[in-house]
């Protein structure tokens, strides 16, 4: 799926304006200190989430083709250490949409303005079932891939709910992520699509605070907890023994480097992806760098 292409024309339905609804979420909001990082899978565990700081609120959705709104009941976590922001996202939605061919796709959107008005570089993080990019805002209706992949995202859909979760990195060396430290006040917004396709036909768009993610003066801001200290980045990193395993391995295997791993949600059986590289020689004898997904 490139996101790339997709994302400005998903734009197309932010700009036409969300209204807010009857209770949204406050304008201004804090974040509570994280005492241990939750794993990052798209499953809300009954501890992992209990330090943050929890809002329920209604967030409007407008549909197009055919024109309508509705509300739907959604909850918000947040919580930080001083190296990360942890951010879970609960929206009911009864139906899954996963189509590429044909679109028809669901999909969060968290964005991020460091100043009073959007510029180039600001952070953009996106999540769809199977799905996690690190983007960046280049103009309206327009955004970037970052040439550096910061950060997770995972979403997983139970019993008619989906359950959005991110982990950003507050101290990232890339000047296209939100760089910011504890104690800090970030403008935000996050957008949901549900069903989008091309014509619209059936796609409804909400987002928590309202307005459009080209303009960021209607958006809310994020007080992070100051008083924290530095979590083991556990978040950020797959399970251990993956890369312990390719360690072990001698022969040919021995060339494979395990560049990420990541859990897989929605699985009867625990299971894990890990993104490989290697080096081969080509048919005139050059090394070159390959790419390789294994399945655990």
């Amino acid at each position: 799926m490139n996101l790339s292409t997709l994302i400005p024309a998903l734009f197309f339905v932010a700009i036409l304006g969300l209204p807010v609804s009857a209770e949204p979420l406050p304008k201004a909001i804090t974040s509570a200190p994280c005492l241990k990082p939750p794993t990052i899978d798209g499953v809300f565990e009954v501890d992992e989430w209990r330090d943050a700081k929890v809002y329920d609120f209604d967030m409007e959705m407008l549909s197009l083709n055919p024109p309508g709104k509705a509300n739907r009941a959604c909850e918000l976590r947040v919580m930080n250490s001083a190296n990360a922001l942890y951010i879970g996202f609960r929206v009911p939605d009864l139906k899954v949409n996963n189509s590429l061919d044909p679109l028809d796709f669901d999909l969060a959107t968290l964005a991020f303005c460091r100043g009073k008005e959007l510029v180039t570089g600001d952070d953009r993080k996106v999540i769809a079932p199977g799905l996690y990019a690190d983007k960046h805002f280049v103009v309206p209706n327009k955004d970037g891939d970052d040439k550096k992949k910061d950060g997770r995202g995972a979403v997983v859909h139970s019993k008619g709910v989906y359950s959005f979760e991110w982990a950003i990195p507050l101290d990232s060396a890339d000047t296209e992520d939100i760089q910011a430290k504890a104690g800090d006040t970030l403008r935000f917004n996050l957008a949901y699509f549900d069903s989008f396709k091309f014509d619209l036909k059936d796609t409804q768009a909400g987002s928590i605070f309202g307005g459009d993610l080209n303009k960021a003066d209607t958006w809310g801001t994020l007080e992070l907890a100051a008083k924290v200290e530095k979590d083991d980045g556990s978040a950020f990193k797959g399970p251990a023994w993956v890369s312990e395993f390719f360690k072990k391995q001698t022969g040919p295997a021995k060339r494979f480097r395990v560049e990420d791993s990541a859990l897989m949600p929605n699985l009867n059986k625990p299971a894990v992806k890990a993104l490989l590289s290697f080096t081969y020689r080509d048919t005139q004898g050059k090394e070159k760098e390959g790419k390789a997904t294994a399945y655990f």
